[in-house]
């Protein structure tokens, strides 16, 4: 009797040893098959579940703004080359007023030709679109904002507008719209949100597209008089123009480098967070 319960007990424990190596190796191949040491986090110490769980809380949420990130860079690196063009055609302009000093050099048709190709130069890249998106027009990301410049009257101000009106060359002019002014903005950090969007209504925008209108109109004068006060209109509004142009163009530059400097902060953040997270969780292939 007592031999035949010790081999019913060695019988049982060897089925338990038996039992336990399968599980064990069960847990080995699906270690070897994931290249994790569980996915289930009930199996690691609780110090290592919750540090996993605040771990892929934090990836989340940075991998949103690296992700913001990457949707707006595009966008302004538009920017960034249209005010290469924009400050191109402006000082181009101011160059033409200057060498027309006196209404029979622009009596012909070069001059008025030529202001007539830089408006509409400047009506393209305020008129551009990312995607489906026109990405001067202020909120109104639908609405082309510039209206044909070379069809509108003759200038008989220099004044420009401040939101909501609408500056006459908006294509929904005459009439008031804030969306036309407002700058979109990004969150790129919990407690760090940058504005970046450019409006076509922007007082540098006006200003150079006043100084076009009004140079082309001074080559439409009959006397010596009206030409040199319109001239002498649109190299002021052109000097103002250049200058508020370089301050955006800077704003932009200063984004650009922002957003480069934050997605490195961010990335170097997931990474460190992903390895923190393998370390915890990667198998001993060897093992």
């Amino acid at each position: 009797m007592t031999q035949t319960i010790s081999s019913l007990g060695l019988m049982t424990q060897s089925i338990l040893q038996i039992q336990n190596v399968q599980s064990q190796l069960g847990n080995l191949s699906n270690q070897l098959a994931t290249g994790k040491k569980s996915l289930d986090l009930a199996d690691y110490a609780l110090s290592e579940s919750d540090h996993i769980l605040n771990l892929r809380s934090l990836i989340t949420k940075k991998q949103s703004f690296v992700d913001s990130i990457s949707k707006v860079e595009p966008q302004l690196n538009i920017y960034d080359k249209s005010f290469d063009e924009l400050d191109t055609i402006a000082n181009q302009a101011r160059a033409l007023v200057n060498q027309t000093q006196n209404l029979s050099q622009s009596s012909g048709v070069a001059v008025s030709s030529q202001l007539a190709g830089m408006m509409d130069q400047v009506q393209y890249f305020l008129n551009q679109k990312l995607g489906d998106r026109f990405i001067f027009g202020g909120t109104r990301f639908g609405v082309q904002p510039v209206a044909d410049l070379n069809g509108l009257a003759a200038p008989t101000n220099t004044t420009i507008v401040a939101t909501p009106t609408l500056p006459e060359y908006d294509s929904a002019a005459p009439g008031a719209d804030a969306t036309s002014y407002t700058q979109t903005s990004v969150k790129i950090d919990d407690s760090f949100t940058i504005p970046y969007g450019i409006s076509s209504n922007d007082p540098a925008f006006q200003n150079l597209i006043l100084g076009l209108r009004w140079a082309y109109q001074a080559t439409q004068e009959t006397t010596d008089a009206a030409f040199a006060a319109d001239m002498d209109n649109a190299r002021s509004l052109l000097d103002t123009g250049i200058t508020s142009m370089r301050n955006l163009h800077g704003q932009v530059a200063s984004n650009l480098a922002q957003f480069e400097a934050t997605k490195k902060i961010q990335t170097d953040f997931l990474s460190d967070a992903l390895g923190q997270i393998d370390d915890i969780q990667n198998a001993d292939p060897a093992k």
